[in-house]
């Protein structure tokens, strides 16, 4: 493992010039991401960086946020701080890098009652060589809310990356989320992620997980009661 990250030298993802978005939008969209329909709310993200437009509010059910991660940290702070980094409890050099390089991600955020009907996509995409993208996505369900999350992860099969993708999960009284993990990376991919879970009282958290593709990879879940 350790002569896979030597040889390979991974260097942290940048940003897209903005006029690179529209022509690079495209190669996440003709991704293997066989289970999008029209009804779902899609989030692309090329190289780490959400691609094409924000997630229009008048979408989405009254309240609900669905933004990255830098957005959410400027402008919704008091909202984030209880959850960032409180979740996820350090276990492994993996998990402190994550950490340490914290920029790209997604929050999507339910509010108390509330339930999006159509299922949310986390489309991932990485086309550039020796790249290391470390996302970190939050997912907040407040009291009795609900929502379907798919979490698809894919590259190009002659590219040589890195994904270190840390997911958590916050779930209030009687919330419920379906999260999908879709691992379908490229043949030369290496994939470290991991999805914790805090519930409470009467919460419902069902997990599956399908390993498809990657060179090396690790895919954990951790739930706290």
């Amino acid at each position: 493992v350790l002569d896979l990250f030597s040889k390979n030298r991974f260097q942290a993802a940048k940003e897209s010039a903005a006029k690179e978005i529209d022509e690079k939008l495209s190669l996440v969209s003709n991704g293997k991401c066989p289970f999008e329909t029209t009804e779902s709310i899609t989030v692309n993200l090329l190289n780490g960086q959400w691609m094409g437009n924000a997630v229009q509010a008048s979408s989405l059910p009254v309240g609900v946020l669905i933004k990255p991660l830098t957005e959410m940290i400027a402008h919704h702070e008091a909202l984030i701080k209880p959850y960032l980094g409180q979740i996820l409890s350090l276990e492994h050099g993996f998990h402190a890098l994550n950490s340490a390089m914290l920029k790209h991600g997604v929050v999507i955020y339910l509010p108390k009652d509330v339930c999006v009907t159509k299922p949310i996509f986390l489309n991932h995409w990485q086309n550039k060589e020796h790249q290391a993208v470390h996302q970190r996505h939050v997912i907040i369900a407040e009291q009795g809310s609900a929502a379907t999350i798919i979490e698809v992860y894919a590259g190009d099969d002659n590219t040589s990356y890195f994904t270190n993708t840390v997911t958590e999960v916050a779930l209030a009284a009687n919330a419920k989320i379906t999260h999908y993990n879709v691992q379908h990376e490229g043949n030369h991919a290496l994939h470290i992620g991991h999805v914790i879970v805090r519930q409470d009282e009467s919460s419902e958290f069902l997990s599956h997980s399908l390993s498809l593709g990657g060179q090396l990879v690790r895919s954990d879940v951790t739930i706290s009661l």
